[in-house]
């Protein structure tokens, strides 16, 4: 589970950053570099509650 919620923190941190840097300016490669670094966690918590859902069963 800490897997989880360290993950789960990452995204909020990620989404807060991204928002920022999207007012700031909505074309900047920094929008799209933290976009795809929250892609990237998004997918890992998506493969960490797979795996917890398999242990169980």
């Amino acid at each position: 589970m800490k897997e989880t919620e360290d993950c789960e923190k990452k995204i909020e941190a990620l989404r807060k950053q991204l928002f920022e840097s999207y007012k700031e300016n909505q074309l900047s490669e920094e929008v799209v570099h933290i976009s795809q670094e929250l892609d990237r966690a998004l997918n890992e918590l998506h493969y960490l509650t797979l795996k917890s859902k398999t242990k169980l069963v």
